[in-house]
């Protein structure tokens, strides 16, 4: 019969050796559980980065070359040394809707009633910062389908309003009243902007 010495002797070794097997099987089962977290990570709906807001080919901070590009009928006026703003009414068109502006709209004269539908532009230091569209029109429903297909869920959803927002940016569209032919004019408005760049004031 072994005596308590030897039993000793032998039981130290299987010790260790079990204890070493535990600690290998641990470092196997945290490798496993680490490369598998990028992978789920990956298939999570969550983890998709959201696509960046734009609105008609226009992305915020794009500079006014390719604004001009885009739209070569648009006429530009200076605000300040740091601020440009941009005006069209011609042949603009956002989601099958289109705007109703008097014929004789200007920069100069954008601030009238008759001339607040059409396509807005602003610029800060020769950079987009906000666009505007202000089409007739009363069912935003068609255009807010689209988007909510381009850009997934928006933040707020109501019937007056729809909004998306992605970092410090948003797009919203947003049905309102107009007066501008002495009669009360459903119109839905599209802007997207930053809200990281504040206007600069106007002099």
């Amino acid at each position: 019969m072994p005596s308590t010495f030897m039993r000793r002797r032998f039981a130290r070794p299987l010790l260790v050796f079990a204890q070493v097997l535990l600690a290998q099987a641990i470092v196997l089962v945290l490798a496993f559980l680490f490369a598998a977290i990028p992978l789920v990570a990956r298939q999570a709906p969550g983890a998709i980065p959201p696509r960046p807001l734009e609105l008609q080919g226009d992305s915020l901070g794009e500079p006014l070359a390719v604004f001009m590009g885009n739209h070569p009928k648009a006429l530009c006026q200076d605000v300040s040394k740091t601020r440009r703003d941009c005006y069209q009414w011609e042949n603009v068109s956002i989601y099958g809707l289109s705007p109703r502006p008097d014929s004789d709209c200007t920069p100069a004269r954008h601030a009238r009633p008759g001339c607040e539908q059409g396509l807005t532009a602003q610029f800060y230091e020769g950079h987009l910062f906000m666009i505007s569209y202000a089409v007739s029109g009363k069912d935003k429903g068609p255009a807010v389908v689209f988007l909510k297909k381009k850009f997934s869920a928006p933040i707020s959803d109501t019937p007056d309003g729809t909004v998306w927002a992605v970092g410090n940016r948003t797009l919203s569209v947003v049905v309102e009243k107009s007066g501008g032919r002495g009669d009360v004019e459903s119109i839905v408005r599209f802007t997207l902007k930053g809200i990281e760049v504040a206007a600069p004031p106007r002099p």
